[in-house]
């Protein structure tokens, strides 16, 4: 089993110095504490915010800051993979599984603590992330490639749109919208 890694920057030189194959087993040794991301842990007064750490050709490392009650969509990856890692906090992730006319089962639900890591493809249906607490938590998100877009569902309209991704902070620079 691969040396723990304990911080951001052994997890940023590991992901450069190897192949994207890789980078499974290494961010599965991922054990750094939450201080190491107070730097990029930006809040918005409501709904999560997207703090982009690094993004190169080959990752992306995102850190989201839930507020209590805050949820992603119902959303996919664009065919990326994805892990969340669990910095802060008590999270729920639920996943769904659409059949040819589009109609969602849910398949799964799991109540993530400690510093668990989770796992999602598009080929395992759709999910989304929620604060069930009453307490701020933090999430790092590591995408293999960068996510330009990706399929949100539009619970109003019962179906899927594209939707651009995009940033409340790059490495630590508030974004103007």
């Amino acid at each position: 089993m691969p040396k723990k890694i304990e911080t951001l920057s052994e997890l940023i030189a590991q992901l450069n110095a190897t192949d994207r194959e890789d980078h499974s087993k290494i961010i599965s040794s991922i054990d750094i504490p939450k201080e190491e991301f107070t730097p990029y842990a930006f809040w918005k007064p409501s709904g999560y915010a997207r703090n982009c750490i690094e993004r190169t050709k080959d990752y992306e490392l995102l850190l989201l800051c839930w507020n209590p009650g805050d949820k992603t969509p119902l959303h996919g990856h664009d065919g990326q993979d994805c892990w969340v890692y669990l910095v802060d906090g008590e999270m729920t992730e639920i996943r769904y599984r659409a059949d040819a006319d589009d109609n969602l089962t849910k398949i799964h639900q799991e109540e993530l603590k400690g510093h668990r890591l989770t796992y999602m493809r598009d080929e395992m249906g759709y999910h989304l992330i929620k604060n069930h607490s009453q307490e701020k938590a933090i999430t790092l998100h590591i995408y293999a490639l960068p996510i330009e877009e990706c399929e949100v569902y539009n619970e109003r309209e019962e179906e899927f749109h594209n939707k651009e991704m995009k940033y409340d902070t790059v490495k630590q620079v508030k974004v103007e919208k």
